[in-house]
């Protein structure tokens, strides 16, 4: 069975609406947010975004949404964190930041 991009943006919306808490972390410090950065979804993103969830948390290494998002190559999900003013200037463990990734 194949399931639908638009299915999991209207899941998350009624996770939200439910007051889902949009910065809960796995156990490597890694939120939706970032899933959905890396996964290149720009929607979802913004979604979350709206929902009040953090673009500058960083995960167990230290990388941020907007590294995660750099790193992948999602130039539209890099947008849309810039536009959110994500923070250009953090570093990870290893000492890059998201133009350097």
């Amino acid at each position: 069975m194949r399931v639908s991009g638009r299915l999991h943006v209207d899941v998350l919306r009624l996770l939200l609406e439910a007051r889902a808490l949009p910065d809960a972390s796995d156990s490597d410090g890694s939120t939706a947010l970032m899933a959905a950065a890396c996964r290149g979804s720009a929607e979802v993103v913004q979604l979350l975004l709206d929902a009040g969830a953090q673009k500058d948390l960083c995960d167990s290494e230290g990388r941020t949404v907007l590294m995660t998002a750099a790193w992948c190559g999602h130039l539209s999900v890099v947008r849309v964190l810039l536009e959110s003013r994500a923070q250009v200037d953090l570093c990870d463990d290893s000492g890059s930041t998201a133009g350097a990734t």
